[in-house]
Order: C-alpha cells, then sequence, then structure tokens
C-alpha cells in the first residue's frame, strides 16, 4: 500500500470518526455519515477538502472541550461579551422592555449637565 493511499484510509478513518462522534451519536442522524462515505467512493474524491474538513472538526471538537474544562460555568452570553472583550470591543447595551436601565449601564451612565 503506497503513502498517498495509506494517507487517503487515514483521513477516510478520521472523517467517519468525528464525523460519528459529533453528528451522528448527538442526534442520530446518518446523513453525514453516508455524505462522507459517498464522497470516498466517488473517484474523484479531493483528498486537501478532506483533510481540511477532518482539521476543522477536529479543532472544533477540541476548542469546545477546551471551554468546557476552563469555563465551566459561562453561559452564551457572558462567553461572548469576554470574547468582544479579548479583541478590544464592547458589546451595545441590550434593550430592556421594563425601560430598566441595566446594572452596568448605570454605573457607567454620567449625569448630564443642567
Amino acid at each position: 500500500m503506497s503513502t498517498a493511499t495509506r494517507s487517503v484510509a487515514s483521513v477516510y478513518r478520521g472523517l467517519l470518526r468525528e464525523v460519528n462522534m459529533q453528528i451522528t451519536k448527538k442526534n442520530g442522524s446518518v446523513q453525514w455519515l453516508a455524505y462522507v462515505r459517498a464522497e470516498f467512493r466517488n473517484p474523484q474524491a479531493r483528498l486537501v477538502d478532506a483533510e481540511n474538513a477532518l482539521l476543522f472538526l477536529r479543532s472544533n471538537r477540541t476548542h469546545r472541550e477546551l471551554l468546557a474544562a476552563y469555563f465551566p460555568t459561562l453561559d452564551d452570553q457572558e462567553r461572548i461579551t469576554r470574547t468582544a472583550g479579548k479583541v478590544g470591543l464592547q458589546l451595545p447595551k441590550m434593550f430592556d422592555p421594563d425601560g430598566e436601565i441595566a446594572s452596568d449601564a448605570a454605573q457607567t451612565a454620567t449625569p448630564a449637565c443642567s
């Protein structure tokens, strides 16, 4: 077996493993699994695209695992606020239909000059 064939087989197994862990086991859908199998049965399957897809799936899973390990108590809004802060942005104040000012907005508000 040549190294190219071995590489294709390795990418194929890796893709099947990642799709099974991230999609099939979570929602029971086998459509992605069938898609990966169909693409590799196609003689013109693009190895580079498959490698990129595998790298993306693995990186995505690793990122989720790291977030869960280092920030287990963050909800989505807190995570988004921290992410924006890392790149020097601040999220706009959210509209409150009750007309109340959020606690952080009240602290940063400056009194109007008369």
